[in-house]
């Protein structure tokens, strides 16, 4: 169950050329359940936990008509997220988690995660890209950069700091050329430009070994379209 609450305004400024919209919001889970890998009789494991939590924050969204081949967009956010309940079990000493034990009982060592947060839920991310357009006789060339920056962020219900991904910025940028007189495109593309690298998930075995899922490296390419 969920309770989600929101305020927000949506706004325009300099005869419409530029669009400000922010809204604050409130979610309060109740019984939202988690799958997490544990160890149970003496076996991997992936049980299910019902846990209430609270998400609240700010989200703001910029887009700029700068001129009439320029436009610069723009996104903020602050994000602040607890687990209010969330409790979690393993064989006695076998749990790996980064809360405190609650204590053994009825086989099952329990562990107190309460105030941990969301995974994959950055107190503070932000997107800011331009994109602009280059008249060439009857072609159209339009050039696009954008750049993401995410705050630290946990990947991993065990809550240890193996398992969360540092901060991190990704560039991508895009060349599209469209001729006037035709209905096709051709781009090509670069993402992550910089080559930028942050843990996209992460897990630890029940011998302690932790390994990670990497986001993908450098790509780029080209992409034709014909629209027919």
């Amino acid at each position: 169950y969920i309770d989600a609450f929101t305020i927000g305004s949506k706004n325009r400024f300099l005869d419409n050329t530029l669009q400000i919209n922010a809204e604050l919001f409130l979610w309060k889970y109740d019984d939202q359940q988690v799958t997490y890998f544990t160890t149970l009789d003496g076996a991997s494991a992936f049980p299910i936990a019902n846990a209430d939590s609270t998400i609240q924050g700010l989200d703001i969204d910029v887009i700029w008509a700068a001129s009439d081949s320029t436009t610069i967009y723009g996104n903020v956010q602050f994000l602040h997220s607890t687990y209010d309940s969330l409790n979690l079990i393993s064989d006695p000493a076998r749990g790996r988690f980064g809360c405190a034990s609650s204590g053994v009982s009825g086989g099952l060592e329990s562990f107190d995660c309460s105030g941990q947060s969301l995974l994959f839920s950055p107190e503070f991310g932000m997107d800011l890209g331009i994109n602009h357009i280059i008249n060439l006789n009857n072609y159209d060339l339009s050039l696009t950069a954008d750049a993401s920056y995410r705050d630290e962020q946990g990947t991993n219900f065990l809550f240890l700091e193996d398992t969360i991904s540092d901060a991190y910025v990704t560039l991508n940028l895009e060349a599209a050329l469209t001729p006037s007189d035709a209905d096709w495109s051709l781009s090509f593309y670069m993402r992550n430009a910089t080559d930028e690298r942050f843990f996209m998930n992460t897990n630890t075995n029940n011998r302690g070994l932790t390994y990670n899922i990497f986001n993908p490296p450098r790509v780029y390419g080209a992409r034709f379209n014909m629209s027919f």
